[in-house]
């Protein structure tokens, strides 16, 4: 089962500001099929709290930081993303949580694929036993 992993990004910097780029499969092992975004978290709120099936992800803080719990089923991993100039690769089968974000945070998703509510799975429970079955 493919990993979770931090990716630098491309930042152009220059006097009027940054651009950051994401582009080429090298950095990302999907084509993007879609991209949202994430803001305006009350403090103390969680984001995520589910799985997917099939769906890979590039996750950014595009602004501020937010910290992402990974869990396979056996394992829990912690990343922190602080910033845009880093994004997380969260290949399908990993139980997400999105927490302790930042005032004013941004997050930026691409995904491999548009919404499909078949892909989720929003029930722990339901997520360990189909995590275990594979």
């Amino acid at each position: 089962m493919p990993k979770p992993h931090l990716v630098d990004l491309q930042i152009l910097r220059d006097t009027a500001g940054f651009i950051g780029v994401v582009e080429g499969q090298e950095l990302l092992p999907f084509d993007v099929k879609r991209f949202y975004f994430i803001g305006d978290v009350l403090p103390g709120a969680v984001r995520g709290s589910h799985a997917h099936k099939t769906l890979d992800q590039l996750i950014i803080a595009v602004s501020g930081s937010v910290t992402i719990e990974l869990d396979d089923g056996r394992e829990v991993e912690e990343f922190t993303l602080a910033g845009p100039s880093s994004g997380l690769v969260v290949p399908p089968g990993y139980w997400r949580t999105l927490r302790d974000f930042a005032a004013h945070t941004v997050v930026g998703v691409l995904a491999s694929a548009t919404y499909d509510e078949t892909d989720y799975i929003r029930d722990y429970d339901d997520f360990l036993e189909w995590a275990h079955g594979r």
